[in-house]
């Protein structure tokens, strides 16, 4: 599995690791964007969470539970976007290195050693 900060990062040399394997690289851009949402519907959840927390201890309890119930939908939809992220992830192949001959399948392959 890759790291998610190289595909943050790096993206481009993903892409083209991706290419030398001969894989279709709009996966790149597909986690890239289920990322995005991902990592703001986490700040939005940890903001709301801190923000229960404050209305809480100021003995606010009504507003507290509406926030609860816009936390309950927000946790459902991190659940999909996180799961949706994962799978995403788990399939990426391997880059290769750069000294690793290209070709277009086994046949080309090089004997290093018999």
């Amino acid at each position: 599995m890759l790291d998610v900060n190289l595909i943050r990062q790096n993206s481009a040399s993903v892409i083209e690791g991706l290419r030398r394997r001969n894989r279709k690289t709009d996966c790149v851009n597909e986690f890239l964007a289920v990322d995005k949402e991902w990592r703001g519907l986490t700040k939005k959840l940890d903001e709301a969470r801190a923000q229960q927390n404050k209305l809480t201890k100021e003995r606010k309890i009504d507003e507290a539970k509406v926030l609860k119930q816009d936390i309950k939908s927000w946790e459902v939809s991190l659940a999909e976007v996180d799961k949706n992220r994962s799978d995403l992830l788990n399939n990426f192949p391997n880059i290769p290195a750069d000294e690793v001959p290209v070709g277009k399948d086994e046949s080309e392959n090089v004997v290093l050693k018999e």
